[in-house]
């Protein structure tokens, strides 16, 4: 019975919760909480056995969310941004066609289902301001200029440069940043900020407030493996192979930045696989980069407009504690091309994949939203293969268009047990929040996913001697049973308001698990139970 009232607290803890975020009128009594994913430098590896870490795996919508329909969207090109404005998704998405390259904007106002696109007056096409594009980025098809990415600056003080938009410089020969106060009006403030190639597949930039400077990562247009000089190359395909670099703004200026260096790239790749882009976010306390990987086709066998530069993509995830230091979180891909095959006897326009809209290429629309529940994502895909991309347009029967990804909130990745045995995860020392007055019992809130056969226990350790803190063992702790909650309430025996044994600045926490995937965890103080 004690079992199922703390069940049932979990499910009332978690629509509380929920409540409290969207209303001011809430009453419980909480601190400030940090979101704590279970990124490299929160998990001791040298002590946690039993558990694997496992790829979140998004729900797509099916059919694409955003599909090209006015005039001037003769193709969706490749990289695309999306962010949060007073709830409401704001998707700036890149078309190329014969005229040039536009930026232009979509808004969701229902969590990314369906999405309008406003006739904001801003920028002429065809003689006409009734549309919904904020930028040109070129003015005819004779040299590709790219969107980077957009970002909202929390760190700025001027009110007309509150939104800022990374694209590559005209001839490539540098990455430009614009600005804009309301994020339709845009101005060039920082010409060739960073130098040629890096802004030549998607650049993105923001604010990293731990830093205190500015965060870039762009291109690196390398032939050689680093650190080796080894050429890196595709036999009889492309001599100079992609990787991420990275550079860090200097006293926070924009205009002044670090040398580039190589962040990542021939990890694991086999021959003709490289990383295309980054498509760079920041997440709770994880940095994560949603490149894809571009497997490139001998040019003797593709009949694409580009055969020499032709090939599929799809989309990994790699996670980093401090943005410089990144790893795959899994060998698995972070989201599939959809099903489909291609005719190799096929010409000309024919030459793209056939079957499900999304099963030629992809890239990560960079940024993300979230709602009290799910972890929202967006992603550009087609039928058409690489090698198609230059004149893209031609290509009218390979179907296109930005589709929606739908996981769990923190969904980005688990440690998941494994089989029957006890999985034991235990992490690195941990702050604890600071005890308010009103406050008298510590918990500790894990969104965790357990079967029906699934049991979640948790111990506090000394950081310094790994010894199980009294009162916070693993045999006081209050077994989660069978959970499936975004913010399940950890506590130990006895049951008092008074926890009658201190705890220091920092903790170690060792959760034992069976049938679980733990996503993320949050430390807080609480005046009553619940």
């Amino acid at each position: 019975m004690a079992r199922l009232v703390y069940m049932l607290c979990c499910v009332g803890w978690a629509t509380l919760f929920m409540l409290s975020a969207a209303s001011s009128n809430a009453t419980n009594t909480t601190t400030t909480t940090t979101t704590h994913l279970f990124s490299p430098a929160v998990v001791d590896v040298t002590s946690t056995t039993g558990l694997v870490r496992t790829i979140g795996r998004g729900v797509k919508g099916g059919s694409p969310v955003l599909v090209v329909e006015h005039p001037w969207e003769d193709s969706f090109f490749f990289y695309h941004s999306v962010v949060v404005v007073d709830q409401v998704i704001w998707l700036y998405y890149a078309s190329w066609t014969r005229s040039g390259a536009y930026v232009c904007l979509a808004q969701s106002t229902d969590g990314g289902d369906t999405f309008t696109k406003p006739n904001l007056g801003v920028v002429q096409f065809n003689g006409t301001s009734e549309n919904n594009i904020v930028l040109k980025l070129s003015a005819n098809t004779s040299g590709l200029v790219t969107l980077g990415a957009v970002f909202i600056d929390e760190h700025t003080v001027d009110p007309n440069a509150r939104f800022k938009m990374t694209a590559e410089h005209p001839g490539n020969v540098g990455m430009d940043i614009w600005i804009s106060p309301d994020g339709l009006h845009w101005r060039l403030e920082y010409p060739e900020a960073l130098p040629a190639w890096f802004a030549d597949t998607q650049p993105v930039v923001f604010w990293d407030e731990s830093a205190g400077e500015y965060f870039a990562y762009g291109r690196l247009h390398a032939g050689t493996a680093p650190g080796t000089g080894t050429p890196r190359r595709c036999p009889a395909g492309p001599a100079s192979m992609r990787q991420v670099g990275y550079s860090k703004s200097i006293n926070a200026n924009l205009a002044n930045w670090t040398p580039v260096k190589e962040i990542f790239g021939f990890a694991d790749q086999p021959d003709c696989v490289d990383v295309y882009n980054n498509a760079a976010v920041q997440a709770d306390n994880s940095y994560f980069l949603i490149p894809s990987e571009y497997r490139h086709f001998d040019p003797k066998v593709s009949h694409a407009s580009s055969a020499g530069n032709d090939g599929i993509l799809d989309v990994r995830l790699a996670v980093s504690s401090d943005g410089e230091t990144f790893e795959y979180v899994s060998s698995d891909t972070f989201i599939d091309r959809g099903i489909g095959a291609i005719d190799p006897d096929a010409v000309g326009s024919d030459w793209h994949f056939h079957g499900e809209w999304d099963s030629g290429i992809l890239f990560a629309v960079r940024g993300f939203a979230e709602t009290n529940s799910t972890l929202v994502l967006f992603y550009w895909g087609t039928q058409a293969t690489h090698g198609d991309y230059p004149t893209i347009f031609n290509y009218p029967q390979a179907t296109s268009g930005i589709g929606k990804l739908t996981f769990r909130k923190h969904g980005w990745f688990s440690f998941d047990t494994t089989g029957a045995a006890t999985g034991v995860l235990v992490t690195t020392a941990i702050a604890v929040p600071p005890q308010p007055s009103s406050a008298t019992q510590l918990v500790v809130r894990l969104n965790v996913l357990s079967s029906v056969r699934g049991v979640v226990r948790l111990a506090l350790l000394d950081p310094v001697t790994n010894v199980s803190i009294a009162g916070y063992d693993i045999n006081s702790s209050i077994p989660l049973v069978a959970q499936n909650c975004l913010s399940a309430p950890l506590k130990w025996t006895p049951m008092d308001l008074q926890q009658p044994h201190s705890l220091g600045p920092m903790v170690k926490l060792r959760f034992e698990a069976t049938y679980s995937k733990l996503f993320s965890f949050e430390l807080d103080w609480i005046a009553r139970p619940f």
